[in-house]
């Protein structure tokens, strides 16, 4: 179960965050899930969500088992792989 979530913008093709669980497969103490994600293209524009909540915000954290991410932003053409 989550217990809650935490992301940072760090640029326009750079985030990092962490996610709290417990229980689940270990039935033990919280555990943490940490990522970082560096995109190849940098985004037009950069927004972090949280619940439905889209925001430009460079931080966002949820308590709980709420919904949390981040949206990067492309200017693309017809067939243009990002």
């Amino acid at each position: 179960m989550a217990r809650g979530w935490q992301v940072h913008l760090l640029s326009n093709y750079e985030a990092e965050g962490v996610g709290r669980y417990a229980g689940g497969w270990n039935e033990g103490a919280e555990y943490r899930v940490y990522f970082y994600i560096v995109l190849d293209v940098p985004a037009s524009s950069v927004q972090t969500w949280s619940g439905g909540s889209l925001t430009s915000a460079q931080e966002a954290s949820v308590a709980g088992d709420r919904p949390l991410g981040v949206v990067f932003n492309f200017p693309t053409r017809a067939g243009q792989a990002v």
